[in-house]
């Protein structure tokens, strides 16, 4: 699966959340990060459209202004989704998003300080996901980034890659997948620090532990069919 990353942000490199966003796909062939501020002087709409349309998965991923997105992207938008795309091109994608605040996530839900949840405020980029027949994800959010534990800022790249690249069905088969393909593409490129193989040895088990899983699922269907 091949994911667009469309980054709608004015100084990304002055953004803490941005920054690890980035540091975070960059070994992910699949992945392909598009700042969208540096195209928007001159831009390439062809090169635009043409992402899109070999994407799989495309997130539109901005910092929450005045209960929306930097007016960038909208520019953005208008110049790009033009009926020959939205009416075709991208039928059958999947459309995801993801939002950062420096607000709790708390304050987004029904009494809460901002009064709306973020799907609320987000409704917009649903309609535009249903007008060019796409697939809308739930949005994935990002609140209070530089108060994050050190435990929490890997738990966030984790769950990031995820909703970047994994199965949207989420299933844990699917989960424990990606997980044994990620160690593996990581191993190929020597990134793992690993000096006891323990990583290797994780990998292992996950893989005898999926085979056993997979053989009693069998199992169990053909007991239902008898």
């Amino acid at each position: 699966m091949k994911t667009l990353v469309v980054m709608a942000h004015p100084d990304w490199h002055q953004s803490n959340t941005q920054t690890f966003l980035k540091e975070a796909v960059l070994n992910m062939e699949t992945v392909y990060w598009y700042d969208l501020q540096s195209h928007m002087e001159q831009l390439n709409v062809p090169l635009a459209q043409q992402l899109m349309k070999e994407a799989d998965r495309i997130i539109f991923q901005f910092p929450m202004y005045w209960y929306s997105a930097p007016s960038s992207l909208y520019s953005w938008f208008e110049q790009v989704l033009t009926p020959g795309i939205y009416n075709s091109k991208l039928k059958g994608k999947e459309f995801g998003i993801v939002v950062s605040t420096g607000v709790s996530e708390k304050q987004y839900t029904a009494g809460g300080g901002e009064h709306f949840t973020f799907s609320e405020f987000l409704k917009p980029f649903q309609g535009i996901a249903l007008k060019c027949q796409m697939v809308y994800l739930s949005p994935f959010s990002i609140s209070l980034f530089d108060y994050l534990s050190d435990l929490e800022k890997k738990q966030l790249l984790i769950n990031y890659q995820q909703y970047l690249t994994l199965n949207r069905q989420g299933s844990f088969k699917a989960e424990e997948q990606w997980v044994i393909n990620r160690l593996k593409a990581l191993s190929k490129k020597d990134m793992l620090k690993d000096p006891d193989h323990q990583l290797m040895g994780i990998l292992q088990i996950l893989e005898e532990n999926r085979d056993d899983i997979d053989d009693l699922s069998d199992t169990i269907a053909q007991m239902s069919e008898e």
